[in-house]
């Protein structure tokens, strides 16, 4: 299925698990989060969740948006080293074109910079000094514009806290 030709943010597509599906869970938020739907977070030593940084370590993915208040309770989806996620590429949050030959890049993620879109979580092909995530393959055809890419998360960089 091709994406609609905007950036689509990170999804869960399954994981390497025979039988397995999703692990989610609610967690108490950080204080004045403001993460969105499908941003990785990271989980502090207090049992909290908070958005993580493209350079770190991730958690889990935020399934709803951050409330702003202390110990609100969020749904994450638990990230582990078998799960392939799906997100459309950018170039540090720019428009960006499928290509094959990202296919292996490890590269960090980034919210989009594209009018209208800047709630979207997208793959950094530009910034490869930082990864977290290693491109897999193509989704969309080669030449879709705002295209998606299936990836994981680098094994190194799960759920640590």
């Amino acid at each position: 299925m091709a994406s609609s030709g905007a950036p689509q943010t990170i999804a869960w597509v399954k994981t390497g698990k025979p039988s397995s599906g999703p692990f989610v869970r609610s967690y108490p938020e950080q204080a004045s989060e403001t993460f969105t739907k499908g941003d990785p977070v990271i989980l502090d030593t207090a049992g909290r969740i908070g958005a993580a940084a493209d350079t770190g370590n991730v958690f889990g993915i935020a399934l709803q948006d951050a409330s702003g208040t202390t110990d609100t309770p969020i749904r994450v989806l638990i990230v582990g080293h078998e799960d392939i996620f799906r997100a459309s590429a950018s170039a540090a949050g720019a428009t960006r074109t499928v290509t094959r030959s990202d296919v292996g890049l490890r590269c960090s993620y980034i919210k989009s910079t594209i009018s209208g879109q800047t709630a979207v979580m997208t793959l950094d092909t530009s910034d490869t000094t930082t990864p977290s995530c290693e491109i897999l393959d193509v989704r969309d055809p080669v030449g879709t514009v705002d295209g998606e890419y299936y990836f994981r998360f680098v094994q190194g960089l799960i759920a640590a806290r």
